[in-house]
Order: structure tokens, then sequence, then C-alpha cells
């Protein structure tokens, strides 16, 4: 992929995006690479012909999103969440991912002070 200037990124921003997820649960109706790029006539995306180019991409994803339109060229593809140059995605994705960390960590907080309160207040009421 680096021979023919493309990301090598691609693969693993695919495998983290809801086609990829869903493949590799098992839905065989999602999308592969090979559904968006074609399997021998591949192009790149600046190519006119390139199913993947601005112009086709509203017909390429209509195969199985039938509301597909021209807004879909808009957004971006083959993007790794926790990387800066996804955009907005990766201020979510950090947002998310520290708030996850903080709520557990209170929740385990919570669970740890509340097992201790409740062995003294067993050894509490045992002593009496």
């Amino acid at each position: 992929m680096k021979r023919v200037g493309v990301p090598v990124t691609n693969p693993e921003a695919y495998k983290e995006s809801f086609h990829g997820i869903a493949l590799k649960f098992g839905v065989v109706k999602a999308a592969n690479c090979a559904s968006c790029h074609g399997y021998h006539d591949v192009l790149p995306s600046r190519d006119p012909r390139s199913p993947i180019h601005p112009a086709n991409l509203a017909k390429t994803c209509g195969k199985c999103h039938p509301r597909a339109n021209e807004n879909v060229a808009k957004g971006k593809f083959h993007v790794l969440p926790g990387e800066k140059e996804s955009g907005i995605v990766y201020y979510v994705y950090t947002f998310f991912k520290w708030f996850t960390l903080i709520v557990l960590i209170g929740l385990f907080t919570h669970i740890v002070l509340d097992l201790v309160g409740h062995i003294r207040r067993k050894r509490k009421k045992a002593s009496e």
C-alpha cells in the first residue's frame, strides 16, 4: 500500500469502523474493502471512474444504503478515532474514553467504600 501511496492506516481504520466491527461479529452483508473499492479495477479516489470518487460515492454507498445522497461524499472515511486528524471524532472519542474511565473509577471507589463500611458495621454489631 505504501508503494502506491495509500495510507497504511486504512485497513486498521476499517476494522474500527461500523462495517469492520459488523463483519467481525459475523454480519456477512457488511461492506468490506471490495464492496466500495471494487475487485480488480481498484482506482484512486481522484480518478472519475473510481467507485470511491466523490461524484460516485452516493451510487456506491446506495447499493446498500438506498437513501444515500451526495452528502456521503462530505464525510471522512478510514479515520482512526484516537488520532487528532480525525477532527470532531477525536474529541468525542477522547471525551467518552476519559468519561468512562472516571465513571468506572468512581463506581469501584464507591463499591470499595461501601464494602469497607459494611464490614465495619458488621464488626461493630458483632462486638456489642
